[in-house]
C-alpha cells in the first residue's frame, strides 16, 4: 500500500478523514465517501499527483473545506498562478482568440484526461487580456518556436476554429 504524503495526511485528518477504526490513520476513503469523488481518483491526485477535471477537484476541496488552488499545489508541488498572455494579443481577431482558447482547453483537457464531451467539460469561454504595458518585453527564449506554433495551428485547424485553406476546382483536377 502506498503512503499518504505528510501535507496530504495532515490535511485529511484536520478535516476529519481518518480511519473509523482508529481514528488517527488518515482515509482517502472517508473523503471519497464524503467528496463523491471515487476512491481511486482521489488516489492519483494524492499518491501521484495527477490532475483531475475542475468539477473533482471542486469536489474534493470543498470536503477538505481549502481552496482548489491549495489542491494543485500539494499535487504539483508549484504554486499556481494565473496566465499572463504576451504583448499584442489585442490585436488578435474575434476568432483567433477562440482558436487560443480552445488550444488551452485542450492542453488542461490533456492533463485531466477529460473527455470533452463529459459534463465535467466547461463549456465557458477563456477571456483573454494582454498584459500591462509596464510588462518588460519579451526575450528570445520565450519568443514562440515556428514548430510549436505550426502544432499549435494544426489542433486549432482540426476542432475547426481556424478555417483551412480552400482549394479550387483546377488544383483538386490537377491531382
Amino acid at each position: 500500500m502506498n503512503t499518504i504524503p505528510s501535507k496530504w495526511a495532515d490535511l485529511l485528518v484536520q478535516a476529519g478523514y481518518t480511519d473509523p477504526r482508529d481514528r488517527v490513520t488518515p482515509s482517502l476513503n472517508q473523503l471519497s465517501k464524503s467528496s463523491g469523488v471515487h476512491t481511486t481518483t482521489i488516489s492519483r491526485l494524492v499518491l501521484k499527483g495527477l490532475g483531475l477535471s475542475e468539477v473533482n477537484m471542486k469536489k474534493i476541496a470543498e470536503a477538505l473545506r481549502v481552496p482548489v488552488s491549495d489542491l494543485y499545489e500539494l499535487s504539483t508541488g508549484e504554486k499556481v498562478e494565473p496566465l499572463t498572455l504576451p504583448k499584442g494579443t489585442e490585436k488578435l481577431s474575434h476568432r483567433e482568440k477562440e482558436a487560443v482558447t480552445e488550444i488551452i482547453r485542450s492542453l488542461i483537457n490533456a492533463k485531466e484526461h477529460v473527455d470533452e464531451r463529459s459534463p465535467e467539460h466547461d463549456p465557458k469561454p477563456v477571456t483573454l487580456q494582454a498584459p500591462a504595458a509596464d510588462d518588460p518585453p519579451e526575450s528570445a527564449s520565450q519568443k514562440t518556436n515556428p514548430d510549436d506554433a505550426q502544432s499549435m495551428y494544426g489542433m486549432a485547424a482540426r476542432t475547426r476554429l481556424v478555417k483551412k485553406p480552400q482549394q479550387t476546382r483546377n488544383a483538386k483536377s490537377n491531382r
